[in-house]
């Protein structure tokens, strides 16, 4: 089985998806499986499981140690990217986020950021606060899910604008009032998939 690169499955609650398919949880993460493998495998295959901080995989061949997925849900928003290595995915909907103000983002930037990210952040004072903030913190999300690691990891022990062990982060908005992190090892940006719903220009 050859598998795709990255690739990025979007739905939203009040769009249906890919032509009226179930969008519960489970029905779309079988409709995106389906679509990313080329096959309906069928529910048997498609069995996962959970690490021990929580980092989902599958785990019956053939997919175990060859098909890997993140999954993340924000608002009304629910994705699940795939690749054929291991892979973290983190997403915001920033419409969700009214009254977020300045002084609780520094609040949190100094105690969960790096250094430099909390600088970064204090540096970028402007109407996209909000903005800023999300692609550093989902960047960050993207990166422990990526690890399996997931809190334990401690978030100020790393930058995400120099990441561990040469992986690659990219944030990019996949649709209006979202912010997407994905981490992986490697280059090129995740095709995205979503059904329905109008797609943003990606950001760097």
């Amino acid at each position: 089985m050859r598998l795709p690169a990255l690739k990025l499955y979007l739905c939203s609650d009040d769009k249906e998806y890919g032509g009226g398919r179930d969008v519960r949880p489970d029905g779309m993460f079988r409709a995106a499986a389906s679509d990313y493998l080329g096959e309906d495998l069928g529910a048997d295959a498609l069995r996962t499981a959970a690490g021990p901080h929580g980092k989902p995989y599958f785990t019956e061949s053939p997919l175990r140690g060859r098909a890997f997925f993140s999954i993340s849900h924000s608002g009304a928003y629910r994705a699940v990217l795939f690749h054929n290595a291991e892979v973290g995915l983190d997403i915001e909907d920033l419409g969700i986020r009214g009254g977020f103000t300045r002084e609780r983002m520094e609040r949190i930037a100094a105690r969960f950021f790096a250094e430099d990210e909390a600088a970064y952040l204090v540096g970028k004072r402007g109407a996209d606060d909000i903005a800023e903030f999300f692609r550093i913190w989902t960047a960050k999300e993207a990166y422990i899910k990526y690890t399996g690691d997931g809190m334990t990891l401690g978030l100020p022990s790393f930058s995400v604008f120099d990441p561990p062990g040469g992986v690659t982060i990219t944030t990019f908005s996949p649709a209006p009032g979202l912010v997407c992190s994905c981490c992986r090892v490697g280059a090129g940006e995740p095709e995205v998939v979503a059904p329905g719903i109008e797609q943003g220009a990606a950001e760097q």
